[in-house]
């Protein structure tokens, strides 16, 4: 699911299958980046070949403070366990 999602519940109550959906919770990203699609191919690569380190390979100019996660979760599209337990019912 587009991260600029993560709390719009009317968006999410429309969802046709939202079982099957993946959600970014902690997306170092500005909302909206024009980056987006290339955040989404590098940490897919990062996923199947555990040597690359996303960072190496996609620096983006938006991305939050040295993505630390106390500035990630300042950010509107963060959310937190109390907001993943409430999507996973």
């Amino acid at each position: 699911m587009n991260y600029n999602y993560n709390n719009n519940n009317d968006y999410i109550k429309q969802l046709k299958h939202p079982n099957n959906i993946e959600i970014l919770c902690a997306e170092p990203c500005i909302p909206n980046c024009s980056n987006r699609s290339n955040h989404y191919n590098t940490i897919s690569k990062s996923i199947l070949d555990m040597s690359i380190n996303p960072i190496d390979i996609c620096r983006c100019p938006y991305n939050s403070e040295a993505n630390l996660f106390s500035k990630i979760m300042t950010l509107p599209h963060a959310i937190t366990n109390e907001r993943i337990e409430e999507l996973a019912q």
